[in-house]
């Protein structure tokens, strides 16, 4: 299958062709990537701000989506004025157009804009009829995903003034999970060895 038609043959196609190149499908692969941890990470800084117990604001918060999330962070940063609060709720502030865009590219359809009343040539956008913007063109999806790259990272260093721990080495660092006690073993190499890079198999 060729290029903005399918990115690869499927048993069954979908309904629609996806009019993204792959350069621009990684893009946003790589902004909704990103996204998951920037939900993740204003659970913590919510955790933190009310000195709650991370599976307890888990429990209550975890059918929210960002923009609740956000809100939340920066009014309790709001009524809890310091340094870090301060920093955590400015960077909240100049993050809500991202929140916007986010919305846009993620619950709206990737299509080709044609317009009829301008000389323009068709192009890959984002139509989001919820949204009163203009659609978003693929063009945009670079610069998306570095704005969201450095709102999860500057937002982790903010919230890290609360809780050093969590800015154990440089990013990006290695988010573990899984079952469990790994007791005294090191974390696993990442990313892992190839089959054929890894020392052959000894038996008995």
């Amino acid at each position: 299958m060729s290029e903005r038609v399918l990115p690869r043959d499927f048993p069954t196609p979908p309904n629609y062709l996806i009019p993204l190149s792959n350069d621009e499908l990684l893009e946003l692969g790589t902004f909704t990537a990103i996204w998951s941890q920037i939900d993740w990470i204003l659970l913590t800084g919510i955790s933190l701000v009310t000195k709650t117990e991370f599976a307890h604001i888990h429990s209550l918060m975890e059918t929210t989506t960002t923009g609740p999330r956000l809100s939340a962070l920066r009014k309790l940063c709001q009524k809890n004025p310091n340094t870090a609060n301060t920093a955590i709720k400015k960077l909240c502030i100049d993050n809500s157009g991202l929140i916007e865009d986010r919305n846009h590219i993620i619950h709206g359809l990737w299509s080709v804009k044609w317009d009829q009343t301008v000389s323009w040539e068709p192009q890959a956008a984002c139509f989001f009829q919820k949204s009163n913007n203009a659609p978003i063109p693929a063009t945009k999806l670079r610069e998306l995903s570095n704005r969201a790259a450095r709102f999860s990272n500057q937002l982790a260093a903010a919230i890290s003034k609360l809780n050093p721990s969590l800015a154990r080495g440089e990013a990006p660092r290695l988010f573990l999970f899984g079952d469990g006690d790994p007791g005294r073993r090191p974390p696993p190499e990442w990313p892992p060895k190839r089959r054929e890079d890894s020392p052959p198999h000894r038996t008995n």
